[in-house]
């Protein structure tokens, strides 16, 4: 384990999701729209990476602003606690396509960064 409580981590989502600021998270869906139409493969769905996603409350924050376009995203939910990724995986939204992975960040070189 990490380190961080699943418990803690609990206790102090409902207050990180408050500071939170909605217009930044649309803005940020809008710039991965724009990447999206841009390139190539706007065919395919976008990979979005959570570095040290915990119990994965980044991904349950954006899932708030995104619900019409769950399926238009997929997940990359690395951490180096796999009891975490576990929860994490567990507490997917519906509908939304997530992967983990098991990693270091110390080893940048292992980061699975293709299509991100």
């Amino acid at each position: 384990m990490s380190g961080f409580s699943l418990d803690w981590l609990d206790l102090r989502e409902a207050a990180d999701q408050c500071a939170r600021d909605k217009n930044l998270l649309v803005d940020a869906m809008r710039f991965l729209d724009a990447v999206r139409e841009d390139s190539e493969a706007a065919d395919e769905s976008r990979i979005v990476m959570d570095l040290g996603t915990g119990s994965g409350s980044t991904l349950r924050a954006f899932s708030s602003v995104i619900e019409a376009q769950a399926d238009l995203h997929t997940w990359r939910l690395i951490d180096n606690d796999a009891e975490l990724l576990a929860v994490a995986k567990r507490r997917v939204p519906q509908g939304v396509n997530a992967e983990t992975h098991l990693l270091d960040l110390n080893k940048i070189a292992e980061l699975p960064i293709e299509g991100v």
